[in-house]
């Protein structure tokens, strides 16, 4: 290869996403970066519930980091994180209870009367 020529930059993230995480608060969880040496990338989250801790840019191979908030919702939420076009997508799991309801008694019997 020429010096001077700018190497061919294709990105592969490990794993490709598709993950989903607990409805907690999720710390440290990572992603890998494979492309050429030279290559530069930027990671950039689509949710202000994920915080990329380390890896938000990087030269060449590298590791993303982040962070997600706890989800308080019953329902999951997507999000995900784009390094040079190539997205990161995730679920997290909700956290809400299921809220159930009994009556006690059961029934009653009550006169006609007021």
């Amino acid at each position: 290869q020429d010096p001077g020529t700018a190497p061919t930059c294709t990105y592969t993230l490990d794993p490709a996403g598709g993950i989903a995480y607990g409805s907690g608060q999720q710390t440290g969880r990572t992603f890998n970066v494979t492309t050429a040496a030279g290559c530069q990338w930027t990671a950039v989250a689509d949710q202000n519930w994920i915080t990329i801790t380390g890896g938000a840019n990087g030269t060449g191979n590298g590791t993303v980091t982040f962070d997600l908030a706890p989800n308080p919702n019953a329902a999951f939420r997507t999000g995900s994180i784009t390094v040079a076009g190539v997205k990161f997508t995730f679920d997290q799991l909700g956290g809400a209870p299921v809220c159930n309801y009994a009556l006690n008694p059961a029934n009653a019997n009550l006169a006609a009367a007021a």
